[in-house]
This record gives structure tokens, C-alpha cells and sequence, in this order.
């Protein structure tokens, strides 16, 4: 999703004067995480695990894929010198996890480097010399330098004192469209929810179990729907579909109750009341810092080291305040997309110098 939106972004930054295309690369450690899963499906025979890996394996065809896939570093490299791209662009999320990937783009000497959104690892633990060094001599050759955290400007800033700007994530540039209405109506009439149903929204780390307490304080007032993993306490268990349908779930909930960044993203996107659970140290949380700079910490629960009883306490105090109210987090989008100018003004820069 994030490589589409930016992808839709940047076309509707350049109204198709330039070429663009999503570099297809899957990394070695990629390639063992889908084997591995897709082989735990196959064994326990898992046919929503299966269907979800296919959902996300069609929802590809969105993208517009260069032409060469490229499974290994050194192949991407040759690929890339070949296909002379003027510009590269790296992110988002947390590609700048680790030290040994490709998304610190050693492997391209030719072309312009800039980084949009990018996120580095979220462990609380100073950066070695030689990690110093190396991030140092990576970012000289950066045109753009951009980021979706403060966790990561401060931490890239250590390294090498320059320009590092914020960005949004790409999801909150690009607007997936789609009836409310008609949409609800099928999907209440495909699983058989109750008509004039409650639907609560869940995407959780597999540590929260809060699924058991929502259905003891307000048993059938909501219907629980899990999106993602299967959740066994959930009414409903939507996994089977790909990231575009998450989208437009979430977008017909009265509530999504989240873990993840993305969940969280999406809801402001949808103007959707959520809740997220988080488990990260506030100092280290890329979901806490989001939410502190948009003053929406009023729906955050953070759950590092806080006993189950109190996460439920405050999700009953927000479920119960958010009922009956109309969110609208048009402002904090718009905040968010402001943060895209400086890279699009650099972008333009570089292609305008480039003709």
C-alpha cells in the first residue's frame, strides 16, 4: 500500500511526463519469511492463510513493476546500471531497520538518491562506531533526505549533522475511493452481520487479548471483525482479503481498535474513531510519535509493562466516550500532507535540472 500511494503520488506530481515504476526486488530475507509461512499454511491446511497470500500476491498488479525482477543485491545492481533511472527514490517504513539491505542504496552510483519516509529500527540502544560511520558515508550521497519519525531524525541527525526532513506516509497522499454505502451492504449481507450491527474493527499484535473483554462488557452491542490475523474471540475473522480491502473495511467501522501503525493511519484516513494499543516504549513508539504530534493521544493506550486490567480500563473509557460522536480528522490530514512539499519541491528541482 505504501508503494502504491507513493507511486500514485509522485504520477500525480509529474501528470505522466515521466516514467515511473517500482523497482521489484525481493530480498533473500523476504523470500524465507513468505516460504516459511506460505509452507506453515500448506501443512495445517490453512485455506484463509492461503487465500490472504494470493489476495496480497493479486493486489500487485496495482503497481506499475519494472521490467526485471531481481532476487539478490548484486543482480539488482547490474539491473539498475542498465535501466538508467534519473532518479531512485527509497521508502518508507522501516527500511532502514538493519545495516546489511539494499535500501541504503550502495547499490546505485548513476542516479540521483533520495529517501521519502523512511523509518529506522525502533530499538532504544546507542548506534556503534562503526554503524556511525556507515550511516554518515551512506547519506553524503543522498539529494533528499526525509523521514517519518522523530525517532529516526534524531537518531540519523547523531550520525550526520544535515538537513533531515519529516515526511508523512505515503497513505495519508492518496485517497482510495470507493461507494460506503454499497460496500457495507455486501459485506453485511457476504458474512451475515445483523443488520444495524455495531462493527468494531480489530488489528492486534498477537499479545492483546482484548477481544474477550470488549465481548464481557458489552457482549453483542458490537460485532467483532479481525482483519489481518485470525482472532478466535472476534465475530467475524476477514483475513482473506488484500491490503486495498482492509482500506474500505475500515473505512464503513464504527471503531477500529489497532496495534498497528498502518491501522491507525488508515482510520484518521477514514475519519474513523480508533483506539491504538501500543506496545512499543513511548521513547521508541513511531505510533506514540504520530499521534503526540497530531494531539490525538486521548485515543492512545500504551501497553508496554501496564497490566491487561488497566489497557482494558481506559479501551471501556474511550469506547464508551467515542459513542454516538462524528470524528472528522480532515485537519490532521491536511497537516500531514504538508509535510510532502519539501520532498516534492526537491523532486521537481532534480527532473527540471535532469531535461
Amino acid at each position: 500500500m505504501q508503494a502504491y500511494s507513493l507511486m500514485k503520488a509522485l504520477e500525480g506530481i509529474t501528470h505522466s511526463e515521466i516514467e515511473i515504476e517500482v523497482i521489484d526486488y525481493i530480498s533473500p530475507n523476504h523470500i524465507r519469511r513468505y516460504g516459511t509461512i506460505l509452507t506453515k499454511a500448506l501443512c495445517e491446511r490453512n485455506i484463509e492463510k492461503l487465500k490472504q497470500f494470493l489476495a496480497f500476491f493479486r493486489a500487485q498488479k496495482k503497481l506499475k513493476l519494472s521490467r526485471f525482477r531481481s532476487f539478490h543485491p548484486k543482480f539488482l545492481e547490474d539491473k539498475i546500471e542498465k535501466s538508467k533511472y534519473d532518479v531512485i527514490i527509497v521508502g518508507s517504513d522501516e527500511v532502514w531497520r538493519d545495516f546489511e539491505n539494499v535500501y541504503w542504496l550502495r547499490v546505485v552510483h548513476n542516479s540521483k538518491k533520495m529517501a521519502y519516509a523512511v523509518s529506522s529500527r525502533n530499538l532504544n540502544s546507542k548506534l556503534r562506531r562503526e554503524q556511525i560511520r556507515f550511516i554518515r558515508e551512506n547519506l553524503k550521497e543522498f539529494d533528499y533526505i526525509g523521514v517519518r519519525d522523530e525517532i529516526t531524525r534524531n537518531e540519523l541527525y547523531k550520525a550526520y549533522q544535515t538537513e533531515i526532513n519529516i515526511n508523512c506516509d505515503p497513505a495519508f497522499l492518496v485517497d482510495i475511493k470507493f461507494d460506503r454505502n454499497s460496500f457495507k451492504n455486501k459485506l453485511y449481507k457476504k458474512y451475515r452481520i445483523p443488520d444495524k450491527s455495531r462493527l468494531v474493527g480489530i488489528m492486534l499484535d498477537e499479545r492483546a487479548d482484548v477481544c474477550k473483554k470488549i465481548k464481557e462488557i458489552y457482549g453483542d452491542e458490537y460485532k467483532l471483525v479481525s482483519l489481518y490475523s485470525e482472532n478466535k474471540k472476534a465475530d467475524y475473522n476477514l483475513i482473506d482479503i488484500s491490503p486495498f480491502e482492509w482500506v474500505e473495511v475500515i473505512g464503513i467501522l464504527d471503531c477500529l481498535i489497532t496495534s498497528y501503525f498502518h491501522g491507525v493511519v488508515y482510520a484518521i484516513k477514514s475519519n474513523i474513531n480508533f483506539v491504538a494499543i501500543d506496545y512499543a516504549p513511548k521513547e521508541t513508539s513511531k505510533i506514540y510519535d504520530l499521534l503526540s504530534r497530531e494531539n490525538l493521544l486521548d485515543q492512545y493506550i500504551n501497553a508496554y509493562k501496564v497490566q491487561e486490567w488497566a489497557q482494558c480500563k481506559s479501551l471501556h473509557g474511550i469506547l464508551e466516550l467515542s459513542q454516538g460522536m462524528k470524528y472528522d480528522y480532515s485537519s490532521v490530514v491536511c497537516n500531514q500532507k504538508n509535510a510532502f512539499w519539501s520532498f516534492r519541491k526537491k523532486l521537481l528541482t532534480i527532473l527540471n535540472e535532469n531535461r
